[in-house]
């Protein structure tokens, strides 16, 4: 679990949490390794579903 204690999404700095997460590092590096990870799951499992189209 993050705990963030705000949320700058779409003000202008930040395009998302992962994007925010990332440029604050402020995340432990196997906090760092397991966010990656979803991360690149859920883009492969977007990508998957684009070629099924």
């Amino acid at each position: 679990m993050i705990n963030m204690d705000r949320l700058d999404i779409c003000d202008g700095h930040y395009l998302n949490l992962h994007h925010q997460v990332r440029k604050e590092k402020n995340l432990s590096p196997r906090l760092w390794v397991a966010l990656e990870n979803e991360v690149m799951n859920d883009l492969l499992k977007m990508e998957e579903k684009e070629i099924e189209r």
